[in-house]
């Protein structure tokens, strides 16, 4: 090895001293290493999951399944959440939202060759109550 103080030929030369990043910051190895580091804690804690992986090979497709479907009941319960008017957090400032809906947009979440129309009939009750 060029540059290496030991003529071993399994000798590792030692990590530079000083580092200097692109933007001309200059920092130690061990400052990086203390930056990026987790709690013990809870690096041990992960690695074991991750052991535990590795020797159980099967849990990884339940464990991504599983993530996939957590991730799709947090999206569709914000998607509902904001865009449903039967889905309301604060009921004083609009206490019946479904008295606003536009007969002729669908509610649904997947509607099939079905055409909304108004009804007059309950038009003219709807007028009649206001």
């Amino acid at each position: 090895m060029i540059g290496s103080l030991s003529t071993c030929p399994g000798h590792r030369a030692p990590p530079p001293l000083l580092m200097i990043h692109r933007t001309g910051r200059k920092s130690r190895p061990e400052d990086l290493q203390n930056h990026f580091s987790f709690h013990p804690r809870f690096r041990r804690k992960m690695s074991g999951f991750f052991q535990l992986l590795r020797k159980k090979k099967e849990l990884i497709p339940l464990i991504g399944f599983v993530g996939i479907a957590a991730a799709g009941a947090v999206s569709a319960s914000i998607y509902f959440l904001l865009t449903k008017p039967d889905v309301i957090l604060n009921k004083t400032t609009n206490p019946e939202p479904w008295e606003n809906l536009d007969p002729s947009k669908p509610q649904k979440l997947l509607t099939v060759n079905q055409h909304w129309k108004p009804v007059e009939e309950l038009q003219m009750v709807k007028n009649m109550t206001k």
